[in-house]
């Protein structure tokens, strides 16, 4: 009888385990593996190496767009960029009717807008607006460019009204300043991160008349090495979330892959880094 009762116990046991395994999706899984791997990191290196790495390098990148998206319109606003943005406009007008000639959005037999279809009106006869670049390979990108530019500006209430020469001087001048800010960006928080490093690696290094360190100097040093190694780590996943999330259409196999599961869902859906990416790309 006690057997039967020791082995109906284990089988409980093991089906409970076995269900609260199921209930952790794969990607959750991935999330706590990421976070443990840093904590790891963190709890042997200290301080000063948690600013050092993979985890570090992605916290670069991650903070730098985060500054990035912040600072780029008003930088952008400046009369630097306005004069590079007129510069552009110029130079933009001269790509054909595409750029020049004010934007129409071209209608079905049935009275409905043609799935990205606009067109410029040349010498009295419309012309597909990706056809209206000119001629070569250079104007095939140009007139796919003015495409998407005619998706985001044009609209049934002021097309005819609009020429894309501004539009893609803005979007070439953000561009600019936008990879210009990141790479300053990641150089400064380079040159703070290997700072910090320095600053840290002297104050946890120091050692007493016996050349011993300190247990309480030890304690605090691993302690704050994993709570920082376990941030970057955190901020990672986010950035490479948010990349997924820009690649991966809405209702994909991946999309589902982390919404249905709890902890990497939440990061998914709600990253802050996915608002980021939508204003900078």
């Amino acid at each position: 009888m006690r057997a039967y009762l020791a082995g109906a116990g284990a089988r409980g046991r093991m089906n409970m385990f076995t269900a609260l395994i199921g209930a952790v999706q794969i990607a959750d899984i991935i999330v706590f593996v990421v976070l443990g791997l840093g904590l790891v990191i963190g709890l042997i290196g200290g301080l000063a190496k948690a600013f050092k790495g993979l985890f570090a390098s992605l916290a670069i990148i991650l903070i730098s767009l985060l500054i990035v998206g912040v600072t780029v319109v008003p930088i952008s606003s400046t009369s630097i960029g306005q004069s590079l943005s007129g510069t552009f406009e110029s130079k933009a007008e001269g790509w054909g009717a595409a750029f020049s000639s004010p934007v129409y959005i071209m209608m079905s037999g049935d009275g409905q807008p043609v799935k990205d279809g606009y067109c410029v009106d040349i010498d009295g006869e419309r012309v597909q607006l990706e056809n209206a670049a000119g001629d070569g390979a250079l104007a095939k990108i140009k007139g796919k460019m003015a495409v998407a530019l005619a998706k985001k500006y044009v609209t049934a209430d002021n097309q005819g009204q609009v020429a894309l020469a501004k539009y893609a001087a803005d979007s070439l001048t953000r561009i600019i300043f936008d990879v210009a800010l990141f790479i300053i960006y990641c150089i400064a928080l380079g040159v703070l991160f290997f700072l910090l490093r320095k600053m840290f690696a002297n104050l946890f290094n120091r050692r007493d008349e016996n050349g011993d360190k300190s247990v309480g100097l030890k304690v605090l040093d691993k302690t704050l090495g994993a709570v920082v190694a376990v941030g970057f780590a955190l901020l990672a996943l986010l950035l490479v979330f948010a990349i997924i999330k820009l690649a991966a259409p809405a209702g994909s196999k991946v999309a589902q892959f982390f919404e249905n599961a709890n902890v990497a869902g939440t990061l998914y859906t709600k990253n802050p880094m996915s608002k980021v990416f939508t204003k900078l790309f």
